[in-house]
């Protein structure tokens, strides 16, 4: 994905703080019991279980223009609304819509009976394991929006995982984080705004040595930026998992 044409370098480096970690603390935005984070990351699980997680796919390209002008000018407004579209397209994959619910219970049922025996997936006995733990493996990344320089450090270290904006793949974000001063979310203003993506096993190292190599801070692994929003969404990913 491109960058925005007219965004300036030089107006992104007052965010730059890299290796300073915030002693504000963190909150995650609509993270409560039955909120928007959890339903979305059971839908991560769903879409897992069924194997039709592509956080690349082409369906994302929609969003292009949204994700820059978000790039350029970073609003809480603007990020959660994205986060919704995304949702969508996510939902779309595997067609988990409202009305759909009928087919839903028939193809998980399929799957896990296919993923329990071995089936398609080749794994035999692991199949229950996985069913139990689809997550299990991954980890969370954190993009900081408004501060990357777009100098590719991350992209290349990441061997492309990270875009030369230091963005995941748009397809794996989940959740917006805000600095919690007081109690009040976003006291620190938008220019302080995160998303909270989800890394699969298979791509844990590529993400990790990217934001080793990201010299802005721009995307940083969750557990060393905000650790208990860390333990927030693990806590959340057992707990949709066993549902």
């Amino acid at each position: 994905m491109t960058r925005a044409g007219g965004s300036s370098n030089l107006a992104r480096m007052v965010n730059l703080l890299s290796g300073q970690r915030s002693k504000l603390g963190w909150v995650c935005v609509d993270a409560e019991p039955g909120g928007r984070v959890e339903a979305r990351i059971a839908g991560l699980v769903e879409q897992v279980r069924g194997r039709a997680f592509e956080p690349a796919g082409s369906e994302f390209r929609v969003l292009e223009s949204e994700l820059d002008e978000l790039a350029a000018s970073p609003s809480r407004v603007a990020a959660l609304a994205l986060l919704e579209s995304i949702d969508g397209l996510r939902r779309a994959r595997i067609g988990t819509t409202s009305s759909g619910a009928g087919d839903r219970a028939l193809e998980g049922a399929a799957v896990g009976r296919a993923w329990a025996g071995g089936g398609a997936s080749g794994r035999g006995d692991q199949g229950e394991a996985d069913r139990a733990a689809p997550l299990a493996g991954g980890d969370w990344v954190c993009h900081r929006l408004g501060r990357s320089l777009a100098t590719g450090e991350a992209e290349v270290a990441s061997r492309g995982y990270f875009d030369v904006e230091d963005r995941p793949p748009i397809g794996a974000w989940i959740a917006l984080i805000v600095p919690a001063v007081g109690g009040a979310m976003g006291a620190a203003g938008d220019d302080a705004l995160a998303i909270a993506a989800w890394v699969e096993a298979k791509e844990v190292e590529r993400a990790r040595a990217g934001s080793r190599a990201c010299p802005n801070g721009a995307v940083v692994l969750l557990s060393e930026l905000a650790p208990e929003i860390h333990a927030q969404l693990r806590g959340i990913e057992a707990r949709v998992s066993q549902s």
